[in-house]
C-alpha cells in the first residue's frame, strides 16, 4: 500500500512538473500531449482505484470547464479551432481524475513540494540563459520568464512558491530556506511584474496577520520587499525589469482596460460565449484601439467570452466558496485568493500547468458541492452509519472518460504538433478544419483557382478571416474582376480596420486599375475607380472615429492615413 501511494505521488508530481516546464502548458499541442500521459497513468496504473468519484469542488470545477468548452464549440466563431481548445481544456478534467484516485495526503505533499519545483524552474533557466541561444527563450523584452515564456505568469508561480515556503519554514535546513527565498525574490524582481509585486505585499501582510507562528519571518520578507522597492525606484529605475514599477507610462494598464472594455461589448452580444479563440478572431472587427492579443488578460472575462456568463459565474462561485470555507487551512485560502486576484489581470489559467495548480489547491480539502438529500454546504457525514451519501460518478464512467479524452488528446496531438513544427499541409490532412494551418497554406498558394477555393473553405469555417478576403480580392484582381476585388477588399478592411497595410494594398490595386482604364480609354471604369479611392478616404475617417478614449491613451496609435500629398491627389481626382 505504501509503495502504491509513493508511485501515485511520483507520477502526479512528474506530470505536474512536465506541464510547468513545457511553457506552463500554454500551447495546445503541449497540453494535449500531457493529457495523453495523464490518460495512460489513469488507464495503466490507477484503473483499480477508479471507484465512485464524489462531486467535490475541484471535480465539478474541472468538469464544467471541459464540458462547456465542448458545448460552446458547436456554435463557436470557428468550430474547428474551438475544438482544439476544448481538447486542451479537457486535460484539466483528466488531471482532476488523477487527483481523485490519489490520497488527499499525497495531494498536499505535492503542493508543499512547490518551493522545490519553483527553485529548479528558476535556477536552471537562469543559468542556461548565460548561453546566448537559450536567453531568448528565458527572457522576453529584458524580463525573466523562466520556463513559462510569459513573465507575469512566472511571477505568479514564484509568489505561490514563496507563500508555501513561508508556511513550511524550517522543515528544511535553514540555509536551504534562505537560498530558496532569495531565489524567488530574484525571480520576482527580474520578471518585472508590477502587479505581482504589489500583490506580494498584500498577500504577505495577510499572511503576517493570520499566522502568528511565522509572523517574524513574513515581516522579514516584507522588509526585504520594501527595500527592493526603494531600490527599484532609485538605483534601478531605468532597468527593463523592476524599473518598470515606478514608470510614469501607464500604457500597459490602459491596454488592459481597453481589452476589457472591448471584450465586455462582445460578452454582452454573445451571452453564451463564442467558443475557444472566438474573442481572438472577433477583436479586429470591434476593437477601439490598436492591439492584437490572443486572450483578454482576465481569466474570468475570458471564460465569459469563451463559454458564457452562467458557467463563468459558477466557476467563480466554486473558487469563492472554497476561499470562504472555514475548515480549509489558511494557506490554501491564500493561494486561491492570490491566483484569483492575479488572474483578473492576466491569462494565467490559459497555461494548463497553472490550471493544474488551481485544481490541486482546490482538491487539498474536502468540499462536496452536491450531496444526496442534504443542504448545500453541510458537513459530510457519509462515513458514519446512515450518514449522507455523496453524489458521484461511477468508476466505470470515470475510466471510460479517461479513455475517451485520452484518445481525443492523442488525435489532436498530431495536427497540433505538426502545425507547431510548421508542417501545415500535413496538419490539414490530419485535421481538415484547422483554420490557422489553412491560412498558413493560403499565404503560400500561387495558383489562383486553388487559392480561391481554399479561401472559400476558410470563410465557410470562419467568416472573420480577413486574410481569406484579401486572398479572394487578389485573385479577383488578377482575373480582372474589379467589382469583386472592391467588394472583397472592403470586407477585409472591415475585419482588420487598424492595419495600414490593408488600406495601402487596396489603394495600390485601385491605382493600377485606374491606370489600366485610362490607358484603354475606359472612362466609366476610371470614374468608378476614382470614386472608390475617394470612398476609401471616407472609410479611413469613419474607422478613426471608432477609436475610444482608452485607445488613444495606449502607446500604439492608429496610423492608417495616407501621406498628405497622396490624400490631396485622391481628393482632386475627377475635379
Amino acid at each position: 500500500m505504501i509503495k502504491e501511494k509513493e508511485t501515485s505521488f511520483f507520477w502526479l508530481f512528474v506530470l505536474l512538473c512536465a506541464s510547468l516546464v513545457w511553457s506552463g502548458g500554454y500551447y495546445e499541442y503541449s497540453s494535449v500531449i500531457i493529457g495523453v500521459c495523464i490518460a495512460v497513468f489513469l488507464i495503466v496504473f490507477r484503473r483499480k482505484r477508479l471507484e465512485k468519484t464524489a462531486f467535490e469542488n475541484y471535480m465539478v470545477f474541472s468538469a464544467i470547464i471541459a464540458f462547456m468548452y465542448w458545448i460552446s464549440s458547436i456554435y463557436a466563431v470557428d468550430c474547428g479551432m474551438a475544438m482544439t481548445g476544448a481538447a486542451k481544456k479537457s486535460v484539466i478534467f483528466l488531471f482532476a481524475l488523477a487527483l481523485a484516485v490519489t490520497e488527499q495526503e499525497q495531494r498536499k505533499r505535492i503542493l508543499y513540494k512547490l518551493p522545490e519545483i519553483a527553485v529548479v524552474l528558476t535556477a536552471v533557466p537562469a543559468i542556461a540563459s548565460l548561453a546566448e541561444p537559450v536567453r531568448k527563450f528565458v527572457f522576453s523584452a529584458g524580463r525573466f520568464c523562466g520556463t513559462f515564456g510569459y513573465a507575469n505568469t512566472y511571477a505568479l508561480f514564484a509568489l505561490l512558491a514563496l507563500l508555501v515556503l513561508l508556511e513550511t519554514w524550517k522543515q528544511r535546513a535553514v540555509w536551504k530556506d534562505v537560498a530558496m527565498l532569495l531565489g524567488f525574490l530574484a525571480g520576482l524582481w527580474f520578471s518585472g511584474s508590477r502587479y505581482t509585486w504589489v500583490l506580494a505585499f498584500v498577500a504577505l501582510i495577510a499572511f503576517a496577520l493570520a499566522q502568528k507562528g511565522i509572523r517574524k519571518y513574513v515581516c522579514a520578507v516584507l522588509g526585504i520587499l520594501l527595500a527592493l522597492t526603494v531600490c527599484a525606484g532609485t538605483v534601478f529605475r531605468q532597468t527593463e525589469a523592476m524599473g518598470r514599477l515606478f514608470t510614469t507610462n501607464f500604457s500597459t494598464l490602459y491596454g488592459r482596460l481597453l481589452y476589457w472594455q472591448d471584450g465586455l461589448s462582445l460578452a454582452i452580444k454573445h451571452p453564451f460565449g463564442m467558443g475557444y479563440l472566438g474573442y481572438y478572431y472577433k477583436q479586429n472587427e470591434i476593437q477601439t484601439g490598436v492591439y492584437t492579443v490572443r486572450y483578454v488578460h482576465n481569466d474570468l472575462l475570458q471564460w465569459v467570452l469563451d463559454i458564457g456568463w452562467i458557467p463563468a459565474i459558477v466557476l467563480l462561485l466554486i473558487i469563492i466558496l472554497a476561499i470562504c470555507n472555514k475548515k480549509r487551512p489558511f494557506l490554501e485560502k491564500l493561494l486561491l485568493s492570490v491566483i484569483l486576484l492575479h488572474s483578473m489581470m492576466e491569462f494565467d489559467l490559459e497555461h494548463t500547468g497553472m490550471a493544474f495548480l488551481l485544481v490541486l489547491v482546490l482538491s487539498c480539502s474536502k468540499e462536496a458541492v452536491f450531496r444526496k438529500n442534504c443542504v448545500f454546504g453541510k458537513t459530510d457525514s457519509s462515513e458514519k452509519p446512515g450518514g449522507l451519501q455523496k453524489a458521484g460518478i461511477s468508476g466505470k464512467i470515470c475510466m471510460a472518460l479517461s479513455v475517451l479524452i485520452g484518445c481525443v488528446c492523442l488525435y489532436f496531438a498530431v495536427p497540433l504538433s505538426l502545425y507547431a513544427a510548421e508542417k501545415t499541409k500535413t496538419a490539414v490532412q490530419w485535421y481538415p478544419v484547422y483554420t490557422d494551418a489553412q491560412l498558413a497554406n493560403l499565404s503560400l498558394e500561387k495558383d489562383n483557382d486553388k487559392a480561391d477555393r481554399l479561401a472559400d473553405k476558410i470563410l465557410g469555417q470562419n467568416d472573420t478571416a480577413f486574410l481569406a478576403y484579401d486572398a479572394k480580392a487578389q485573385v479577383a484582381f488578377n482575373q480582372n474582376r474589379f467589382s469583386d476585388m472592391v467588394r472583397y477588399k472592403k470586407k477585409a478592411i472591415a475585419r482588420n480596420k487598424f492595419d495600414a497595410a490593408e488600406y495601402n494594398d487596396y489603394l495600390v490595386m485601385l491605382n493600377e486599375i485606374l491606370s489600366y482604364a485610362i490607358e484603354n480609354g475606359d472612362e466609366e471604369l476610371a470614374m468608378e475607380m476614382a470614386g472608390d479611392m475617394q470612398e476609401l478616404l471616407t472609410i479611413i475617417e469613419d474607422n478613426k472615429k471608432t477609436v475610444s478614449p482608452l485607445g488613444k491613451k495606449i502607446d500604439d496609435k492608429v496610423e492608417i492615413d495616407f501621406p498628405k500629398d497622396i490624400t490631396e491627389e485622391i481628393r482632386n481626382l475627377g475635379g
